[in-house]
């Protein structure tokens, strides 16, 4: 399982062009909710699945056949005195690899790898349970001050609130560390729905209303606002000008956004459309659908199934 050590961090992008892999993802970032937990899909040149692996996770994969090709994009340069690695059967991530038809081989150079050290698993074990039992009980403190905090929702702090009274969190929600709730008026509502995550830094800012639906995700420092304020006055600071523009957003079930991501007023994002990485979105996103950039624009479309 190999990765880039700080400050080096690699994303990737994973595809298998020929033949079929089992491509695996663990999270190794301090401080994540996720860490030590592994994720994996099968690729392969029928599904023509891609998989995203962003900067702090370990990458590996296992080839399910004789014939196998698989292309890589990496978002940094490699760097080989930053290359690190832990071994693909290391007990404290407990990956359950496919069972090989024949002899598992190993490379040479990933037989000298090392798992995670016993005190590095057992910190990370206490700090983890530290974690979550601060937010248990930061949640429990707050939960009051919200219209409504659903069964299983997390907010990790410190966190930013601006009239939590009129902002509700469904069920088992997750809203990371820095992250920001602003209610401009008391006409105005914000909705996060069942199994929403956020994962840190996010902003959302209501004067009208913004929903977020079931099982979004949203990656770090996401900002998404109802509302432009203006900026006709040139000897005022623009947070202290009146809004201009004040126009509903919806992000619908299932919906990714991407790390870094603007949604501007007036959006609507359809279920399960993905927005990638640093977009601005200025227009609707149609279910299903993958849109880049700034302003973002549609690349793909997904599977209906």
């Amino acid at each position: 399982m190999h990765y880039q050590a700080e400050p080096h961090g690699e994303s990737k992008l994973v595809r298998c062009v020929r033949g079929s892999i089992f491509d695996v993802a663990v999270d190794l970032r301090e401080g994540s909710p996720t860490l030590r937990r592994w994720h994996g899909v099968e690729l392969s040149a029928s599904n023509r699945l891609a998989f995203y692996i962003p900067p702090g996770l370990a990458h590996g994969f296992q080839t399910l056949c004789d014939d196998a090709e698989v292309l890589y994009q990496m978002g940094n340069p490699y760097v080989p005195e930053a290359a690190r690695g832990v071994r693909w059967d290391d007990p404290a991530f407990a990956i359950d690899w496919p069972e090989p038809h024949g002899e598992r081989v190993v490379s040479e150079r990933d037989k000298r790898l090392r798992g995670l050290p016993r005190a590095m698993t057992r910190f990370h074990g206490y700090y983890s349970l530290w974690r979550d039992l601060h937010a248990r009980a930061f949640t429990r403190l707050m939960a009051p001050a919200f219209a409504s905090c659903g069964k299983g929702t997390r907010l990790v702090p410190p966190l930013e609130l601006h009239r939590p009274q009129y902002v509700s969190l469904g069920e088992r929600v997750h809203v990371g560390a820095g992250s920001w709730f602003y209610v401009d008026n008391e006409h105005a509502r914000l909705e996060i729905g069942d199994g929403t995550r956020m994962s840190g830094l996010c902003v959302v800012s209501a004067a009208e209303h913004v929903r977020l639906g079931r099982d979004v995700l949203l990656g770090r420092n996401v900002y998404i606002a109802d509302h432009i304020h203006g900026v006709a006055r040139p000897q005022v600071p623009v947070f202290e000008q009146p809004l201009e523009k004040i126009e509903p957003i919806d992000i619908g079930d299932r919906a990714w956004l991407g790390q870094n991501v603007v949604i501007l007023p007036g959006v609507t994002v359809g279920a399960g459309a993905v927005v990638g990485a640093n977009s601005v979105v200025g227009e609707d996103v149609a279910p299903r659908t993958v849109v880049v950039g700034a302003p973002a624009r549609k690349v793909r479309e997904l599977p209906a199934g």
